[in-house]
């Protein structure tokens, strides 16, 4: 299995709150932990240019597409981010909970 290793300190930061906010019971539902796990990292920061959770401004071209569409692409993968978000064993299911939360 990789590792994965934050090459900078905003990265790292947003890594570890994320770490911290599940180790500390802050995100009760599935997807909020799945979110903090997978996503958190470039989702709450804007890492590689990755749309922020809750920017309706950014994420409204993507919205347009559908989600269908948008499925589609997390699970190949962007240039920017890896098949899945690094969440193999998210379901179809759980990665559309995962768009519905970051895209309103």
């Amino acid at each position: 299995m990789r590792s994965f290793v934050p090459r900078s300190p905003a990265l790292l930061v947003a890594v570890l709150a994320a770490g911290l906010a599940v180790a500390c019971g802050r995100n009760d539902s599935p997807t909020e932990r799945r979110y903090a796990e997978h996503c958190a990292a470039c989702h709450s920061t804007g890492a590689s240019g990755a749309p922020r959770r809750g920017d309706a401004a950014a994420w409204a071209p993507l919205r347009e597409r559908g989600i269908p569409s948008l499925l589609e692409s997390v699970k190949r993968g962007t240039p920017a981010m890896p098949a899945k978000g690094r969440c193999e064993r998210c379901t179809d299911e759980e990665l559309q909970a995962l768009i519905r939360l970051m895209s309103e």
